[in-house]
């Protein structure tokens, strides 16, 4: 998954529309710094990246019709957009927004169901099935990410590095190998395990036939020597009768 372009309105303390173009000049390549005070917005940029891809924050959680802690305050609606290259090498659009009501009678506020889409760049088809939770899941398999651990590699909020190295050995792995694009070697080790599991019960099978032809072959010598063994008299006898005559 490669990000291009972010755009959004109204996230936060970030009033308005902004934009930031990944594919500028000066962005596209080496590494660059997201730096400013406390209260700049540089976590609302993160904000509007996760809740266009996913609909969502790693900071306030899920987003209802009853509870948007992430729209600008006065703000009738916000909306976030995300282009990327998903891990099928295909260009999309994730696409996320909220509209307000107004205020209730007590002074909370209600929201309009958030929506959600997500569109082929390439052909301009919007391929977000009817149900949002859906689209989004389909997002996350264009983008080869579930949103945990998406916050836990791609988007590392504050605090978060922490808790990914006091996470769990099997969990680290995972994650490690999705952001490394290493899935292949652990493909390629299985298959280097069933073949020696293969391998060894061939080699068992092989030993127990062995062992059986090796019984077989030293009764066949024991048979043989009882012969011999009988012949040897037999001739002892008819030699001694001959020479009692």
């Amino acid at each position: 998954m490669k990000l291009h372009k972010i755009r959004f309105r109204d996230i936060n303390c970030l009033a308005g529309e902004w934009e930031v173009d990944f594919e500028a000049e000066g962005l596209q390549d080496g590494l660059f710094v997201l730096s400013g005070p406390t209260g700049a917005g540089k976590s609302s940029l993160l904000d509007a990246v996760t809740l266009a891809l996913y609909g969502r924050t790693a900071r306030q959680g899920r987003i209802t019709d009853g509870a948007n802690e992430v729209m600008n305050r006065g703000s009738l609606e916000c909306r976030a957009e995300a282009e990327f290259t998903g891990v099928d090498g295909r260009r999309y659009a994730a696409r996320w927004s909220q509209r307000r009501k107004g205020r209730k009678k007590d002074g909370s506020k209600e929201f309009y169901t958030p929506e959600f889409a997500l569109v082929d760049l390439e052909t301009g088809e919007d391929l977000s099935p009817h149900k949002g939770k859906d689209a989004k899941a389909l997002a996350a398999e264009k983008i080869g990410y579930g949103f945990e651990d998406f916050i836990r590699t791609v988007v590392l909020e504050q605090g978060r590095f922490d808790e990914f190295l006091h996470a769990k050995e099997a969990d680290r792995a995972g994650i490690l190998e999705k952001a490394t694009d290493t899935g292949h070697f652990s493909a390629f080790g299985a298959r280097v395990n069933a073949r020696k599991r293969e391998e060894r019960a061939k080699a068992d099978e092989a030993g127990v036939r062995h062992r059986a032809l090796a019984e077989a072959l030293k009764g066949r010598r024991d048979a043989a020597e009882l012969r011999a063994e009988a012949e040897e008299a037999d001739a002892a006898a008819a030699a001694a009768g001959r020479d009692e005559e």
